[in-house]
């Protein structure tokens, strides 16, 4: 006959039940359950017979699982990205309002468990056993982790949770979820280096690419980018802002920064370019920060170099008149007075100290009343910004050029050459600065003054009476 007790505790030996069941009201125990996946309601129970519990005990499953009041219930983790990891728990209860306490096991490779991923991790993917829960219990929480490491969807991972009473069904705790692969976002390069160029020329524009690095795959995000305010004399811009970039696809030219050649200076700037993962269709998961990048950028504007006369020394006055014009005036020399000379130098003053520019090179023209003497004035090169090349002279010799106004001119035909850029040619470096400097060269020989003249006719006049004295003298001794 079929038999009942409150507790049943089989503590060693066997029950053998032959064809009859036997009913527990209270609670059910035996020492030879065993553990997790190796927990055996009829351990050391023979027969055709049942244990069944009394009452409406019956087990569900609680916490973050969906539908745990039927037979296979799920605990859904939707989307996480690769190398993050989201935690979801759940627990067992006895649904129960009368009836003995529940035993159990959570079973993760024996009935209807299955965990063959590394993918899960925690005390709910853990083979162990439960209760006893009395009717309205219910266990602690039991914790799963999903840290996906790949993308991909979770398929055929199961947890079976069984119990002691033949009458009250086990359950399967199903997992779902799928493995997201985060865009990433990498520039091309991460520094850009202009070179060197000229105050006044076009803005240089440089370009850079940016891939998203995740593997292309139906589980791959999209990246989006936002682009920064650039520093140092530089601009930046993204060149199709909104548009978002593929998994595993490369933008070129997605950024354009342009060096501003209003001024002279050398430019060190940067800009910050901030990645963003977006989610794919249908996806449970939000935009996110997937880091950023800082381009550097580098380059340098050149002034033009700023060509001139300067006086070294030695005769005539020496004056700039500005936009590039000078002067050199001997004055009034004397016919008598010998060759004077003025050495000058060709200079590169700075357009502003310390801001960088081009050297120096030329060479010279010629013009006007030739009867200046030049030396040193051979075409030259690298004369440095701030720098002066000396050995320049020029020599009037007033006996050999005769009584009269002269005027003459040098003309410096300065080239603005930088290592690296083509050379500004005179009439290019003309018309970028308005101007190429010209020397005039002034003189008026004069002839011997008065007081030098009326004493040399005094001396004839004296001499010519002198002879006539004596050629009187002559002819009267002749005549005697």
């Amino acid at each position: 006959a079929a038999s009942s007790a409150a507790v049943l505790d089989l503590q060693g030996g066997s029950l053998n039940l032959g064809v009859h069941d036997f009913t527990v009201s209270g609670d059910y125990r035996n020492a030879a359950f065993g553990e997790g996946n190796a927990f055996d309601a009829r351990a050391n129970v023979s027969g055709t017979g049942s244990i069944l519990a009394t009452g409406d005990v019956r087990q569900g499953i609680g916490g973050d699982a969906i539908d745990g009041d039927t037979a296979t219930a799920v605990l859904d983790f939707q989307d996480v990205r690769v190398g993050t990891a989201e935690t979801r728990s759940f627990t067992v209860r006895n649904d129960g309002s009368d009836g003995p306490a529940l035993r159990g096991a959570l079973q993760t490779a024996a009935g209807t468990g299955s965990i063959t991923t590394a993918d899960l991790s925690g005390p709910g993917v853990t083979a162990q056993n439960f209760g006893a829960l009395a009717p309205g219990g219910e266990t602690g929480a039991y914790g799963v982790t999903f840290a996906p490491t790949a993308p991909g969807t979770l398929t055929g991972q199961s947890v079976g949770i069984v119990n002691n009473f033949a009458n009250v069904d086990g359950q399967t705790l199903v997992f779902e979820g799928r493995g997201i692969e985060a865009a990433g976002g990498a520039l091309a390069t991460l520094n850009l280096d202009f070179g060197v160029v000229r105050v006044g020329d076009p803005a240089p524009t440089l370009t850079v690419a940016v891939s998203n690095t995740a593997a292309a795959g139906p589980l791959a995000e999209s990246l989006g980018i936002g682009v920064g305010t650039a520093s140092g004399g530089f601009t930046a811009a993204d060149t199709d802002p909104g548009v978002a970039i593929a998994a595993g696809s490369t933008a070129p030219d997605r950024i354009n920064v342009t060096l501003d050649t209003a001024a002279a200076g050398i430019r060190d700037g940067s800009v910050a370019v901030a990645y963003t993962t977006l989610p794919i269709a249908g996806s449970s998961l939000a935009e996110a920060s997937v880091g950023s990048d800082t381009l550097v950028m580098t380059g340098q504007v050149n002034n033009l170099a700023n060509p001139g006369f300067a006086f070294g020394g030695g005769g005539g006055l020496f004056q700039g008149l500005g936009g590039g014009r000078y002067v050199l005036d001997f004055g009034e020399v004397n016919i008598t007075g010998g060759p004077v000379t003025a050495s000058l130098l060709v200079t590169n003053e700075f357009v502003f100290v310390g801001a960088p520019q081009d050297d120096l090179g030329g060479s010279f023209t010629f013009g006007g009343d030739a009867v200046f003497a030049t030396l040193g004035f051979d075409a030259f090169a690298d004369l440095a910004a701030g720098g002066s090349l000396g050995g320049f002279q020029v020599t009037l010799d007033p006996a050999a050029a005769g009584l009269g106004t002269y005027s003459s001119f040098i003309g410096l035909l300065g080239l603005s050459t930088f290592a690296g850029l083509p050379d500004l040619t005179p009439a290019e470096l003309e018309l970028a600065l308005g101007y190429l400097p010209e020397l005039e060269l002034k003189v008026v020989v004069t002839p011997l003054p008065a007081s030098v003249w009326f004493l040399g006719s005094a001396l004839v006049a004296l001499g010519a009476a002198a002879r006539r004295r004596r050629a009187q003298a002559q002819a009267q001794g002749n005549a005697a």
